[in-house]
């Protein structure tokens, strides 16, 4: 097949679109890494300033440097409790790969004669774009602009045949590690976009489009960590499910299930509220920012919700679909347990459906 740059940078656009979070968690990790070692980096150069006796300018750089990067570490461990990482990981670390150019190209303009530094340059630029997940045209950016600035001070501050062997090594290697790099690039970008095509299908009831009972129960164990608060459930029936599946056939139940999934996800969307299919005709909704009564007013109007889509039942009295809906809400502590959130709830639904059905119990 024939290769397209324009294809190439489209798909490498989609699959970007389409996995932003695990992009962001592989960046945050690649972020962390990048700061031990450029921190590590760093104090061997302060160690070496210190037993070759390098002047003030160097150390007071290399602290400089040192300073910025435990701070950006620092910056990004509140962001990452405020729960506001993955919007800002991208420039932390292009902030953190900026500051090891600068330290590395400071140490190859200070150290002028040799070219061991303008070798561990070289490695580094064959590294980043190996790293980082991210477009392709931003990184050959940041790695040629580092390539050009080395290059210029070297020409200018450098013996010339030092500068030679700097031109020729980092040429050299900035574009292999640019190519190199944006075939790894793609390559685990369709890895992540594959996991990310087998998580939904294993966490994912594929006739509703909802989370599945897996993914609740997943929910319910870390909810637990947030003790202290209050945990907002909502269970919904679907009310006589099982006499609509007899008269109309399997065919319309399922299509009756997929369009209650999505109108469950539309309001839940726009509710903070995520609902999952327990199993059969019923369906639980979790929370954490309602009281009670917040929660039955909720309820009660996915109810009215449920009953706008009009879908046909003529064998029950209102003539359409409803639902039912119990509400609980649980506050967590050491001794809530799974079974006893979805026991709360079931107790409230049950009331609701001996109470004549369509309507909201708590």
């Amino acid at each position: 097949m024939r290769f397209s740059f324009a294809t190439f940078f489209r798909d490498e656009k989609k699959l970007f679109l389409d996995n932003t979070l695990p992009i962001a968690i592989f960046n945050a990790k690649v972020f962390c890494f990048l700061s031990k070692v450029t921190i590590l980096f760093l104090f061997i150069l302060l160690a070496g300033a210190f037993f070759f006796h390098y002047g003030l300018s160097y150390v007071t750089f290399i602290l400089t440097s040192l300073v910025c990067n435990s701070l950006f570490l620092y910056l990004f461990s509140l962001l990452r409790r405020g729960g506001k990482a993955s919007q800002f990981i991208l420039p932390l670390c292009y902030f953190d790969v900026t500051l090891f150019y600068m330290a590395v190209i400071f140490t190859s303009l200070y150290k002028t004669t040799g070219i061991h530094v303008g070798v561990a340059f070289t490695c580094f630029e064959i590294l980043v774009p190996i790293l980082i997940l991210d477009r392709s045209w931003r990184i050959s950016a940041v790695c040629l602009c580092s390539y050009a600035v080395h290059l210029v001070f070297c020409y200018f501050m450098k013996p010339f045949d030092v500068f030679c062997n700097d031109l020729v090594n980092t040429s050299v290697f900035c574009f292999l590690g640019m190519f190199i790099g944006g075939f790894f690039r793609f390559t685990q970008l369709i890895n992540i976009d594959n996991d990310r095509d087998l998580l939904y299908q294993r966490d994912t009831d594929m006739l509703t489009g909802l989370p599945n009972r897996r993914v609740l129960f997943e929910f319910l164990s870390l909810s637990r960590l947030n003790l202290y608060q209050v945990l907002d459930v909502i269970m919904v029936d679907i009310d006589f499910f099982k006499k609509y599946n007899d008269t109309y056939g399997h065919q319309k139940g399922d299509a009756c299930l997929a369009a209650l999934g999505e109108c469950f996800k539309k309001f839940g969307d726009s509710h903070k509220l995520t609902f999952c299919r327990y199993g059969g005709e019923e369906f639980i909704g979790i929370g954490m920012h309602y009281d009670t009564d917040e929660l039955v007013s909720l309820a009660d109007s996915l109810r009215q919700e449920v009953e706008a889509l009009q879908i046909p039942f003529k064998e029950y009295d209102p003539g359409h679909i409803t639902i039912s809906a119990g509400c609980a809400c649980c506050f967590i502590d050491e001794d809530l347990s799974d079974q006893i959130v979805i026991k709360i709830a079931d107790d409230a639904l049950y009331q609701a459906k001996r109470a004549g059905r369509n309507c909201v119990k708590y």
